[in-house]
């Protein structure tokens, strides 16, 4: 059988094409190992450096008060309104929504012995301030309950919900219950960084747009849907959630841990889940400490 010159280069150019679509096949097989694969820090400072936007600030650990206004929440009526920021000692029982209205400054609450129930949408809503900052006083418990009535129109979907970051500490006990949807909220990020929480919401337990850090404390989530969730998609590397410290119980309707397109990090830490469907749902890379997770 004789073969023309025009026959050998068109098997030499299919023979090429194979080859090339081979090798392309296997480096993206090894770039998309290589970004399922995120490092788990050595240190705090390697936490901070690779998670900037979730770096704990000093006004972050603040749990020590200064010059508080102490603020009897019985005494009000329908609701209590703070509208400058500082540092305020909130004890007693209210009845409506504790609403902070405080541009551009940073609030921070002291919880001693508080018990806050809504009648009507979210029970602790931060609609404008630069930070917030909520302090679990030693040796106290703490109740903050929503209830099932909303807007039907309104983007407010958590018994506390934050317009700007949301960072809570100290040591004492916190009770929160969504009976609405979500039980914490923050459309920017979330920080737990110590004390004891109990848990219970129609959707998800904590819930933080641009990213949730949770680096230590005792948490029992119980959630129809979801245990803790963040829904920015990667953008200017924000979105992640990161579980760095802590002992964590997940009771899940769905996924213990969901982020929508960024990266999960769970390390030094240990988590019970009992989710029903399955435990992560991630859209970007993750790295799970060997031991950290038990089902």
């Amino acid at each position: 059988m004789r073969y023309t010159n025009n026959s050998i280069r068109f098997a030499l150019i299919i023979l090429i094409s194979v080859l090339v679509i081979c090798w392309k096949v296997g480096t993206d097989y090894e770039t998309s190992a290589a970004k399922a694969q995120i490092e788990i820090p050595s240190s705090e400072a390697e936490l901070e450096e690779n998670f900037s936007y979730l770096a704990a600030t000093q006004f972050d650990r603040e749990t020590e008060m200064t010059e508080p206004v102490h603020v009897d929440l019985s005494r009000a009526v329908d609701g209590y309104e703070i509208t400058a920021g500082g540092q305020y000692r909130l004890t007693g029982e209210l009845r409506g929504t504790l609403l902070i209205n405080a541009p551009e400054q940073n609030v921070h609450l002291f919880l001693d012995n508080v018990s806050i129930t809504s009648k009507f949408g979210p029970a602790l809503y931060c609609q404008d301030a630069s930070k917030l900052v909520i302090t679990l006083m030693p040796n106290t418990e703490n109740v903050i309950s929503d209830s099932g009535s909303y807007h039907a129109d309104t983007e407010v979907e958590a018994c506390i919900y934050s317009e700007c970051d949301l960072t809570i500490n100290g040591t004492g006990a916190l009770v929160v219950n969504g009976y609405y949807k979500d039980a914490i909220r923050s459309k920017d990020v979330t920080k737990v960084m110590d004390g004891t929480y109990t848990i219970k919401c129609k959707r998800t337990g904590i819930h933080g747009n641009d990213g949730v850090l949770i680096s230590g404390g005792n948490l029992k989530i119980s959630s129809e849907k979801y245990g803790i969730k963040t829904t920015k998609k990667g953008t200017e590397g924000r979105g992640d959630l990161v579980i760095s410290g802590g002992e964590l119980s997940v009771i899940a309707g769905r996924y213990a841990f969901v982020v929508t397109q960024a990266d999960l990090l769970i390390y030094n830490c240990t988590v019970f889940d009992r989710s029903i469907v399955d435990t992560y749902d991630v859209g970007g890379r993750s790295n799970i400490q060997e031991g950290c997770v038990q089902s």
